[in-house]
C-alpha cells in the first residue's frame, strides 16, 4: 500500500483494487495487506454500516484466498505424491545396492546421485525424511562394508607385498646389467601393470611403485645413452648420404647415359631405405633424391620427345614423297624417269630416323609403286609389239634389264646390310644412350624383308625367262617350219 486510507471512501477503494489483484501467484502478498488494512480500520472514523461493508468485502477476499492456499496445498500434496512414487523405486534400488553390490564404490555413488535427486524436488516433510532415513541405512550398510572390505584389503596387501617386494628389488638390480633394454623396459611395464592390478592398500601400492621407478630410471638412462649413440650414427649417415646424394643430383643434371643415371639413383634409394636418419635430415634428404630422379626423368623425356620429333619430321617429309612416286607410277608413261624418281625417294630412306611401322609403311607403299610400275610398262611394251616374236624379244629384253637391275638391287641392299651391321658392332656404340642400334636393327630386318621379297621376284623373273625362250626357241621352230613350207 502507497499510503494508509483516511476515509470510507479510500478504504473502498483499496479494498477494490486488493480484490482486483488477487490471484494464485500474489494471494500472500494480498493477504498481508488486508491484514494492514484491516487493522488500520479501527482507528477510522467510520459508521457501522460502512463498517460492515468493508468487512463483508474483505471477507470475501479472505475466502478467495483461502481457496487459494487450499488448492496450492491439494497441488502441493499430489507434486509430494509424484515425487514419492519417483524417489521410492531409488532409494529401494540404493538399499538393494548397499547390501549386494560387490562394487562398493559404484554402490556408494548410486546412493551419492539417489542422494541428488532429494535437491530441489517438492515433498511432504514426513516422506522426506521417511525416505531420507531409508537412504541413510543404505549409506551406513555401505560403511560398514567397506570397513570390513578394508581389512580385508589390508590382509590382501600385506600378502601380495611379501610377494611382488622381493621381485620389484630383483628388477631394479637386474636394470643396471641388462643387455635387452627394450625388454626389460617391457617387463617393467607388465610388473607395474601387476602392480596396479593386485588388491594392495594405497601405501603399499605406492611404496612398490615407487621402488620399481628405481628400475624405470635406470633404464631411460640407458635408453638416453643408446639413443644418443644412435643419432651420433645417423649424423654421420646423414653425411654419407648427403654425399652420395649430390652425386646423384650431379649425374641427373649432366649426364646422358639415362640408364647408368638410373641405377645410380636406385643404389642411392636402396642405401636411403638401410640407415638411420635423423627426421629432419630425413624429410630434407629425400626430397633432394626425389628431385634427382624427376631431373633425370625430365631430361629422358625430353629426349626422347626430341627423338621422336625427328622421327614425325623423317616421317612426314618422305611420305609426300613416297605418295607422289606412287601416283606417277600409276599415271605417267615415262617410265625410266618415274624409275629414277623411285629409286631416288628409296635412296633418302637410308640413315634417316623414324619408327620401324612408319618406315614399313612407307617402304610397302614405295614397293608397290615399283610393281605398279612394272606392271604399267609391261602392258605399255605388250601393246606396242605387234608380233608375237618381237614381243617376246622385247620381253627377254625388260625382264634382262629388271633382272640385272634386280641384282643389283639385292646387291646394294645386302652391301647396305653389311654396313648397318658393321654400324651397330662399332664399340663407339655401345652403352651410349644415343646407340641407334634399334634403328638399324628395323632397318636391317626392312632390307631383309625387301631382300626376300626381290630374290623370290628374281627367281619368277629367271623362270619367266627361261619360258620366253622356250616360247621363242618355239616361235622360232614354228617360223622354220613356215619357210619351209
Amino acid at each position: 500500500m502507497s499510503k494508509t486510507p483516511s476515509g470510507f471512501i479510500e478504504c473502498k477503494e483499496e479494498v477494490q483494487k486488493l480484490s482486483n489483484r488477487l490471484n494464485s501467484s500474489n494471494y500472500r502478498e494480498v493477504k498481508d495487506e488486508l491484514i494492514s488494512l484491516q487493522r488500520n480500520l479501527g482507528q477510522l472514523d467510520l459508521s457501522r454500516d460502512e463498517r460492515t461493508l468493508l468487512k463483508e468485502t474483505i471477507d470475501h477476499c479472505f475466502e478467495k484466498i483461502n481457496a487459494f492456499r487450499e488448492s496450492e496445498q491439494k497441488a502441493f500434496e499430489l507434486t509430494s505424491e509424484q515425487n514419492r512414487g519417483k524417489l521410492t523405486p531409488l532409494v529401494e534400488k540404493a538399499l538393494f545396492e548397499a547390501r549386494y553390490n560387490d562394487d562398493i564404490r559404484q554402490a556408494w555413488d548410486f546412493c551419492v546421485s539417489v542422494q541428488n535427486e532429494f535437491k530441489g524436488i517438492r515433498l511432504q516433510k514426513e516422506i522426506r525424511e521417511m525416505l531420507y532415513q531409508q537412504l541413510q541405512e543404505a549409506f551406513d550398510m555401505l560403511k560398514q562394508r567397506r570397513s570390513q572390505q578394508q581389512s580385508v584389503l589390508e590382509q590382501k596387501s600385506l600378502s601380495g607385498k611379501k610377494v611382488l617386494l622381493p621381485v620389484v628389488e630383483a628388477m631394479v638390480a637386474e636394470a643396471e646389467k641388462a643387455t635387452d633394454v627394450e625388454d626389460h623396459w617391457r617387463k617393467l611395464i607388465e610388473l607395474q601393470q601387476e602392480i596396479k592390478d593386485r588388491d594392495l592398500t594405497f601405501e603399499a601400492r605406492n611404496e612398490l611403485l615407487n621402488k620399481l621407478q628405481e628400475a624405470f630410471t635406470i633404464i631411460k638412462l640407458i635408453r638416453e645413452e643408446k639413443q644418443a649413440e644412435e643419432a651420433q650414427q645417423s649424423f654421420s649417415n646423414a653425411l654419407t648420404l648427403d654425399e652420395m646424394i649430390t652425386e646423384g643430383e650431379a649425374l641427373a643434371s649432366n649426364s646422358d647415359e639415362f640408364k647408368v643415371v638410373f641405377d645410380r639413383l636406385k643404389q642411392i634409394q636402396q642405401a636411403f631405405r638401410g640407415f638411420s636418419l635423423p627426421a629432419e635430415e630425413r624429410e630434407d634428404l629425400y626430397q633432394r633424391l626425389q628431385q634427382a630422379f624427376e631431373t633425370i626423368k625430365g631430361r629422358q623425356e625430353a629426349w626422347f620427345s626430341e627423338r621422336d620429333r625427328e622421327t614425325r619430321e623423317n616421317y612426314n617429309r618422305l611420305k609426300p614423297l613416297v605418295l607422289n612416286g606412287l601416283e606417277r607410277a600409276r599415271t605417267s608413261n615415262e617410265f625410266k624417269k618415274t624409275r629414277e624418281m623411285l629409286k631416288n625417294i628409296q635412296a633418302e630412306f637410308k640413315g634417316l630416323r623414324m619408327k620401324a611401322e612408319s618406315r614399313q609403311e612407307l617402304y610397302s607403299q614405295l614397293q608397290k609403286a615399283f610393281d605398279i610400275l612394272n606392271q604399267r610398262h609391261d602392258e605399255y611394251m605388250a601393246t606396242k609389239k605387234d608380233k608375237m616374236e618381237l614381243k617376246v624379244d622385247y620381253q627377254l629384253s625388260d625382264i634382262e634389264l629388271r633382272i640385272e637391275e634386280m641384282q643389283q638391287e639385292i646387291e646394294k641392299d645386302r652391301e647396305h646390310m653389311a654396313e648397318l651391321s658393321e654400324t651397330g658392332d662399332n664399340p663407339l656404340f655401345k652403352g651410349s644412350e644415343t646407340d641407334p642400334a634399334d634403328d638399324i636393327h628395323n632397318q636391317v630386318q626392312v632390307l631383309m624383308a625387301a631382300i626376300s621379297r626381290k630374290e623370290n621376284l628374281l627367281f619368277e623373273l629367271l623362270h619367266e625367262k627361261e619360258s620366253l625362250l622356250q616360247k621363242k626357241e618355239k616361235w622360232a621352230s614354228l617360223g622354220n617350219e613356215t619357210d619351209e613350207t
